[in-house]
């Protein structure tokens, strides 16, 4: 994992406006303060994604509703 988040590091961290900080000990990435993804162990969750990106991604990854406990975030 510290591969991977090294090359998002490397990619989106050189976007305008974009900061990252750990929240609840995970690497975060903001776009003018606003969360639009984190890690976790054994992936990426995006949010606010809308249905035409996920069917896109869909094509190439696996996706799925982050759960977090026993709460599912569905969007």
């Amino acid at each position: 994992m510290k591969n991977f988040r090294l090359k998002i590091d490397n990619e989106i961290l050189n976007w305008p406006d974009v900061t990252t900080k750990k929240i609840y000990g995970c690497p975060c990435y903001k776009y003018k303060d606003k969360l639009f993804a984190f890690l976790v162990t054994d992936g990426v969750v995006l949010t606010n994604v809308n249905e035409q990106d996920k069917t896109k991604l869909s094509k190439e990854f696996k996706i799925k509703p982050f759960q977090s406990a026993t709460r599912t975030m569905k969007s």
